[in-house]
C-alpha cells in the first residue's frame, strides 16, 4: 500500500516542475519584501507611540578663570620648564628685580 501511494505521488510530482532548493543563508524574494513591510508597519507604530521630543534649554556654562592650555602647560615638568624659560626672556633680568613682585620700575 505504501509503495502505491509513493508512485501516485512520484508520478504527480514528475508533472510539476521541481521547487527550487534554497539555501540555510538565502531568502526567497517575497519572504524579504514581508519582512521589510513588516518592519516599516512597526516603525511608523513605534513612532506614534513616542511622546514628542522635549527640548529643554541648554544651561549656560560659568567662565573659566584660567584658560586650559596655560594650566596644561603647568603640569608637566617639561612644560613648567618652558614657562620658566619663557619668563626669563620676557622679564626682566634677574639682577635688576628688587626683593618683592611690586617693587618694577617701568
Amino acid at each position: 500500500m505504501m509503495r502505491r501511494l509513493l508512485e501516485m505521488m512520484r508520478r504527480q510530482m514528475g508533472h510539476q516542475p521541481p521547487a527550487p532548493q534554497y539555501r540555510p543563508n538565502q531568502l526567497r524574494s517575497d519572504v524579504v519584501r514581508a519582512q521589510r513591510l513588516r518592519r516599516e508597519a512597526l516603525q511608523e507604530e513605534f513612532q506614534q507611540q513616542l511622546p514628542p521630543p522635549r527640548r529643554e534649554p541648554a544651561k549656560a556654562r560659568p567662565p573659566r578663570l584660567v584658560q586650559p592650555p596655560m594650566v596644561a602647560a603647568l603640569r608637566s615638568r617639561a612644560g613648567l620648564r618652558r614657562a620658566m624659560l619663557l619668563k626669563e626672556i620676557v622679564d626682566r633680568p634677574v639682577a635688576l628685580r628688587g626683593l618683592h613682585a611690586d617693587d618694577r620700575e617701568v
